[in-house]
C-alpha cells in the first residue's frame, strides 16, 4: 500500500552545474514551478518598478515575464553565493542565453565544448581553495578577461538550451512567450529591476500552471473521472452502503467488537485493493502478510474509515479519487488520475 502521497514538482528547465571548492556540484536551480498548489482564484498582475518596457497584455504574457524574472534573480543569487559574480560576465552570459533561447546561431556550441567547461571547473575549484586558505585577501582568479568571456558565453548558451528543451518537454513552448521570458531574465539578472513584482504575483503564476495541468489531465483522463462519478452514484444508492459527509462509501461485511483506532494509533490490517473494473493494484492478502502502519499515514479515505471501524471488522470501502490519490497517483501503480478505489479491509488489531 502507498502510505504517503508526495507532491511533485515539474521542472521546466535543467540545472546548470559548476563544481565548487569542495569538488561538489553547485546546482543553480534556474526555473521550477509548482504545478500542484491549490489557489483560490486567479489574481490580476500589477505593474511596478522601472524595468524594460514590455508589451504584457494577457495572463500568459505576465507569467512568461515573471518566470523569466524569477529565473534571472535566482541566477544572480546563485552566482553571489558561489562567488562567481566577480568573475562571470553577466552581460556576455545573457547575450548567449538570448541567442540560444531565440534559437539563433551560437558562436560556441555547448554540446561540443564540454572539455572547455571541465577546464574552467578545475580552475574555479583551485581558485576557491586558494581563497579559503589565504589570509591576505589578495588571491585573484588568474584567467584573462577574454577567457572569462568565453566561459560566460558557454554558460549562457547552456542555460538557454536547457530552458528551450525544458519548455518543449513540458509542452509549454506554445504557451510561453519566449521574448517576454527573455525580457524577464534580463530585467531580473542584468538590470535588477522588473516591471512586474515576482513574489506578489506567485499565486497567479501557480494558478496559471495549475489550470494548464488540470486541463491536460481532464483531456487525458476525463473519461475515468466521469466513470468514477457514475460508479459512486450507483454504489451509493445501494441500501447496505453508507456514504459519509466526505463522500467515503463503506459497506459493513462483519462488525467487530473491539476498540476503534485513534489517528495516533498503529494498526494491523489485511486489505485487497482494486480499481472499479476489478484490476488489482495492491493486496496484503495476495502477499500473505498483513500490513502495519499509522492510521494517519495513509490516504484520507483510509484515515476516515479506520477511525470508524472496531477491531475485528471487515468492511468494503469505495473511495472517491479526492480521498485517494486524486490527480497524482503513485507513478509505478496502475492507478490513473481521478480513479475511484475499492478496498476489502479487515482490521486485525491496534498495535501497542
Amino acid at each position: 500500500m502507498y502510505i504517503t502521497v508526495k507532491k511533485r514538482w515539474i521542472i521546466l528547465a535543467g540545472n546548470l552545474r559548476i563544481i565548487n571548492s569542495n569538488n561538489k556540484l553547485l546546482k543553480m536551480k534556474l526555473i521550477q514551478s509548482l504545478l500542484i498548489v491549490p489557489v483560490a482564484a486567479l489574481l490580476v498582475s500589477s505593474c511596478s518598478g522601472k524595468g524594460s518596457a514590455g508589451k504584457i497584455e494577457t495572463q500568459a504574457d505576465s507569467v512568461s515575464y515573471i518566470i523569466g524574472a524569477i529565473d534571472g534573480q535566482r541566477l544572480i543569487s546563485d552566482f553571489e553565493r558561489s562567488e562567481l559574480d566577480s568573475i562571470i560576465n553577466i552581460k556576455t552570459l545573457f547575450k548567449a542565453f538570448k541567442t540560444a533561447i531565440l534559437e539563433e546561431e551560437l558562436k560556441m556550441d555547448p554540446d561540443s565544448n564540454m572539455e572547455f567547461l571541465n577546464e574552467f571547473n578545475m580552475a574555479y575549484r583551485d581558485y576557491m581553495m586558494l581563497k579559503q586558505q589565504d589570509t591576505t585577501g589578495n588571491v585573484q582568479f588568474d584567467k584573462p578577461e577574454s577567457y572569462m568571456d568565453s566561459v560566460s558565453y558557454f554558460i549562457g548558451a547552456s542555460y538557454g538550451r536547457s530552458i528551450v528543451m525544458g519548455f518543449a518537454e513540458n509542452k509549454l513552448d506554445s504557451i510561453i512567450d519566449m521574448k517576454l521570458f527573455v525580457q524577464g531574465v534580463e530585467d531580473g539578472a542584468v538590470k535588477g529591476e522588473t516591471i512586474l513584482e515576482t513574489e506578489e504575483n506567485m499565486p497567479m503564476v501557480q494558478a496559471f500552471f495549475e489550470k494548464i495541468q488540470n486541463d491536460r489531465l481532464e483531456a487525458e483522463f476525463g473519461a475515468i473521472k466521469r466513470e468514477g462519478e457514475e460508479y459512486l452514484a450507483t454504489n451509493g444508492a445501494k441500501s447496505n452502503v453508507i456514504t459519509t459527509a466526505s463522500g467515503l462509501q463503506y459497506e459493513v461485511i462483519t462488525e467487530g467488537k473491539g476498540d476503534i483506532p485513534a489517528i495516533s494509533d498503529r494498526v494491523k490490517v489485511h486489505y485487497h485493493g482494486t480499481l472499479t473494473d476489478g484490476t488489482v493494484f495492491d493486496s496484503s492478502v495476495d502477499r500473505g502478510e498483513p500490513a502495519v502502519f499509522g492510521v494517519g499515514q495513509v490516504i484520507p479515505g483510509w484515515v476516515e474509515a479506520l477511525q470508524l471501524m472496531p477491531v475485528g471488522s471487515k468492511w468494503k470501502l469505495t473511495i472517491p479519487s479526492e480521498l485517494a490519490y486524486g490527480k497524482t497517483p503513485h507513478p509505478q501503480s496502475p492507478i490513473k488520475p481521478y480513479s475511484v478505489l475499492v478496498f476489502d479491509v479487515e482490521l486485525i488489531e491496534i498495535v501497542k
